[in-house]
Order: structure tokens, then C-alpha cells, then sequence
């Protein structure tokens, strides 16, 4: 694997002319024109300001990504899609200093600069206009620690965007596991297709810029029949998704789409079902290509676990094994650790990429780490008797289900409004309702969860009702919500 000798993948100097970025029209950016873009574009901020990027699909976004890293600005990833109000709010909470757009003609960002690429295949120079320069937003920046390096979006509790503290450390040691398990090489070619405002996607870029690959930027869709013809002719080699990707790929047929150049299938951002991970395991097998299932968070930068290729068919519910210099356990509601195979409890991740903290505002930006390099990860799981890890169930209160998050304290609410007493766990895969009646009138389980469905917008597929024995009760009279989820995951896995 190939890292610069500060250990850092963004002071790259030494690979010259090999290609850094390639347009979906097939121009190649060089890692020394890339660099040189830039520091050009930064070299009016002042260091450790705190600046925002739209995160669009453009090698002037990802110039302006990597000129914060080089500078010591810091930047907190905005997605190209996030509605403007939304925009605003962050800005003004987090006290942002300098903005970075260039995803419509209309917007903030008004300066040009102009960039050379190369063709690195056939030595032809390009000449191309690229759109963009910070634009000042706020007179101040806040106090930024030392050590912060990037603030990526995520979801809290409410739905209300909030911000994930990651430092240098973080995002250079999970970029170089990665590499690492994934043994990637110069020679590979990413086709982008996740957001990259997203620490998955992110994580894609960082890991292949770490060892000097060129990363493809997308023209539409995997759905349409041009994006398959770019991965074709620019001879893409990986492609990376999160489950929704995986069951398009299903409906597309990938064993059609003719892709001889495909070498890694990465799947990340939730749970696949185990019908698709032996589907692709399969086909993998098949095709040649090597099928990743992942296991993630946004607070450990991107990835924790990796299912080897080769156990996928045979652990199709596995998320294998900790990624190099991580470490996973298994800990009862007391925090003790579970050392015995099929034992549930939470899991928990101790490693160099567990980020610094939240940051809920600008004041919070000036903490350094809150977490001493482990978090729980809200996720109820187990080890088997091969060291392999499995996530049986979540702990956290919310899920996601078709997009839609939704807080399981407020579907227990619902259920008591039309007459329940409910108890619901469960994760973005299935979510369990324990219900009992509290008037004598009751509907027919079935049409209880159809009812359940239609209020939140979901298919009843992501249902399972059942009947409402007992409520756990913890000795200070909170319900026992470990329990439940815990009987419930092991009652699951034993079918």
C-alpha cells in the first residue's frame, strides 16, 4: 500500500501526473494539478477557519475538500441535495466562516479559477474552466481544537442534523484499514455512486487516495444504461452501496451488465438481507469479482468490521471480524463482557478511528476527545466460536425504515392513542411490537399492522406484531428495553 511519508493521504506531491480524480467525461486530474488546485483555492482562507462544503460530484468540490486538509481548515460536508433553510440553519449554528457551493449557477460562490488535466493515458493536456471559490458567510470562526480535521452530518435523536467530530488520526487510520483489508492498489478504479457528504462514501475517496488510485466521478444513476456503459469504457474496478443499491443491482441483473473489469463489491450504511449477501457471494464466485459486507459508523469514521469474501456465503449474516487496529467486544447491561459464543449483548468498538464527539454547536467544536477511544454502538450482537461478529438488534430508540426515521418511543405513542400498551424494538431491518389491548375491542393482528404501516408511510413487511405478555421493569421502574431486545434477538437467531 502507498501512503506519503507524513503518513497523511493528502500531502501526495510524489505521484506527480498519476491520476487523482477522472470526470464522468473521461479528463484525468493529476495529484500534482489536484494539489495545486487546491492550495490555490484556500490560500485566502485563514487557517483553522471553519468552512462548509457542498459536496457535489465535481473535481473542483473534491479540490476544495482536500485544501482544507492541507491547510488546516476545517470542513463540515454539506450534501449537494440538502435543502437551503437547512443550509442556513447550519451555518448559522455551527458559525461557519466560509462557504464552498458550486451545485447551481445561483449560488453564493461566485469566483472561478482555472485548472489544467491531464489524460494520463494518452499524454493530452485539457484546458478546463472550474467553477468556485470559498465565499465569506461570517466575519468569525469559532475556536477549533487542534486536533478536529472534519464535521460529518448525521441524524440525532429529533431528526435534526447534528455532527460528528473527526480528527486527522481518525480519518488516516481508518483510510489506511481500509486499504489495507481491501488490498487496494494504484491500479484501482472507484466508480462514486454514494454521497460522499456521507462518511461511507468519504471513506471511499480517502481510502483509494491513499494509495494513489484515480476515483471516478459518476454521470447519473446505476439505474440508467449510461452509467453501466461509463463503468464499461473507463474500465471502473470497484463500486461500492448501501443495501437499496444491493437490491437495485438484484433487479438489474448484474451477471447482464457485462462488467469485466469489476473487482470489489463493497456494501456498507445497514443491514443486507442474508438472501442478497448469498446472492452476491454467489455471484462473486462467479464472476470474479470480491463481495465486502461492512460494518460502520459515521462516529468511527466510516468502518469497524469486514466479512472476509470467502466466508460470505457460509455467514451470510455475519459482519466478520474487526478491521486492522480495531477491536469489538460483547458487554451485558452492566457493562460486563460476554466471553462465551452466542452470548447477546451490546457491542461495543474500541479503536484509532472512534471520533473526538458531537458537536451540537460552535461551543463544542473546541473539545478535544470525549469518547477516549471507544463507543458503544448501540447495536445488540454476539460472537460465535470463530471470532465472528453478528448484530442480532438495536438498543438506540430510532430507526430508519425506507429512508424514513422513525422514533420507536413514538410509534409505542400511536399505539397507546388508539387503544395499546406496547412495548417495540428492533433495528432497519424488522422492527418487533409487543401489544396488549387496553380496551376490550381489539383488531385482528394483521389489520393492526397494515393500520401501523399506513401511519408511517412504510410497508407492513417491516412489522412483526405480537402479543404483549409482561413488561420488564429495571429496579428503578424504567422499562427493560435490554431485555426485551435481547430475548427477542436471540428467539430470532434461533429460528
Amino acid at each position: 500500500m502507498l501512503i506519503s511519508d507524513s503518513g497523511v493521504f493528502w500531502d501526495v506531491e510524489r505521484l506527480g501526473l498519476a491520476g487523482a480524480v477522472e470526470t464522468a467525461d473521461g479528463k484525468t486530474v493529476s495529484y500534482r494539478d489536484l494539489i495545486d488546485w487546491a492550495d490555490r483555492i484556500v490560500a485566502d482562507c485563514p487557517a483553522r477557519s471553519l468552512v462548509a462544503i457542498r459536496c457535489t460530484f465535481t473535481p473542483a468540490a473534491l479540490a476544495a475538500y482536500l485544501g482544507c486538509l492541507r491547510r488546516g481548515l476545517v470542513p463540515l460536508l454539506l450534501d449537494r441535495d440538502m435543502p437551503d433553510d437547512q443550509v442556513a440553519e447550519i451555518l448559522q449554528r455551527y458559525q461557519i466562516a466560509f462557504l464552498w457551493d458550486d451545485s447551481n449557477p445561483n449560488s453564493v460562490t461566485h469566483g472561478v479559477t482555472h485548472g489544467v488535466t491531464h489524460d494520463v493515458t494518452h499524454g493530452v493536456t485539457h484546458d478546463v474552466t472550474h467553477g468556485g471559490d470559498f465565499s465569506r458567510v461570517a466575519d468569525v470562526s469559532p475556536t477549533l481544537h487542534p486536533d478536529l480535521a472534519v464535521l460529518v452530518c448525521t441524524s440525532g435523536s429529533s431528526g435534526r442534523p447534528r455532527c460528528v467530530r473527526l480528527s486527522y488520526a481518525n480519518i488516516t487510520s481508518n483510510a489506511a484499514a481500509i486499504a489495507s483489508y481491501l488490498n487496494l492498489t494504484p491500479a484501482d478504479r472507484p466508480l462514486l455512486t454514494l454521497p460522499w457528504s456521507s462518511a461511507f462514501g468519504l471513506s471511499v475517496i480517502h481510502s483509494h487516495w491513499a494509495v494513489g488510485a484515480t476515483v471516478l466521478l459518476p454521470a447519473g444513476s446505476i439505474v440508467e444504461r449510461s452509467f453501466w456503459d461509463q463503468f464499461r469504457t473507463r474500465a471502473a474496478t470497484s463500486l461500492a452501496g448501501v443495501p437499496f443499491t444491493f437490491a437495485q443491482l438484484k433487479r438489474l441483473r448484474l451477471e447482464r451488465l457485462n462488467l469485466p473489469s469489476l473487482r470489489l463489491l463493497l456494501q456498507a450504511g445497514g443491514r443486507l438481507s442474508p438472501e442478497l449477501v448469498q446472492y452476491f457471494a454467489d455471484l462473486g464466485q462467479e464472476l470474479g469479482y470480491r463481495f465486502f459486507v461492512m460494518y460502520g459508523q459515521t462516529e468511527a469514521t466510516a468502518r469497524m468490521a469486514y466479512l472476509q469474501p470467502e466466508l460470505a456465503a457460509f455467514k451470510p449474516t455475519s459482519i466478520g471480524r474487526p478491521i486492522p487496529g480495531g477491536t469489538l467486544t460483547v458487554r451485558d447491561s452492566n457493562g460486563r463482557p460476554q466471553t462465551e459464543p452466542g452470548q447477546v449483548g451490546e457491542l461495543f468498538y474500541r479503536g484509532p478511528n472512534v471520533m473526538l464527539g458531537y458537536a451540537d454547536s460552535a461551543a463544542d467544536l473546541a473539545l478535544g476527545s470525549v469518547n477516549d477511544g471507544e463507543i458503544g454502538t448501540g447495536d445488540l450482537g454476539y460472537c460465535d466460536a470463530d471470532g465472528d461478529f453478528y448484530v442480532a438488534g438495536r438498543l438506540t430508540r430510532f430507526v430508519k425504515l425506507e429512508g424514513k426515521r422513525i422514533h420507536l418511543d413514538a410509534l409505542e405513542q400511536t399505539l397507546h392513542d388508539w387503544g395499546y400498551e406496547a412495548l417495540a424494538v428492533g433495528d432497519d431491518s424488522q422492527v418487533t411490537v409487543a401489544v396488549r389491548p387496553l380496551r376490550e375491542a381489539a383488531e385482528p393482528m394483521d389489520q393492526l399492522k397494515s393500520r401501523l404501516a399506513s401511519h408511517f408511510r412504510v410497508t407492513h413487511q417491516w412489522f412483526i406484531l405480537q402479543r404483549l405478555l409482561e413488561i420488564p421493569y429495571l429496579s428503578n421502574g424504567k422499562v427493560d428495553y435490554w431485555s426485551f431486545a435481547a430475548r427477542h434477538a436471540r428467539a430470532a437467531h434461533a429460528q
